[in-house]
């Protein structure tokens, strides 16, 4: 993910699409090991964060409102690990 943030913005190049998409697999991995929820919609959907290969791939990815995260606690890792809590609304 470093390698993304070193490169030029909005530099639609090979390199810079292959950084995003790893480090949205990347991403994407970190939740579904440690999530049981977004593993569930994963599974669901019958897709793997592995399967992201390309931009196409990109539309596999389970959509989520943001509702969803208003009204109901979704972790990824341990509640006690938690330090900052931020929303989007105040």
């Amino acid at each position: 993910m470093d390698l993304l943030f070193e490169s030029r913005p909005f530099s639609n190049t090979k390199l810079n699409k292959d950084l995003f998409l790893n480090s949205l697999r990347e991403n994407a991995l970190t939740h579904y090991e440690n999530c049981k929820f977004f593993k569930f919609l994963w599974q669901k959907e019958g897709h793997h964060p592995n399967d992201i290969k390309c931009e196409n791939d990109l539309l596999q990815i389970p959509s989520l409102l943001v509702t969803l995260f208003k009204n109901h606690k979704i972790i990824t890792g341990l509640e006690k690990n938690i330090v900052l809590k931020l929303g989007s609304s105040g």
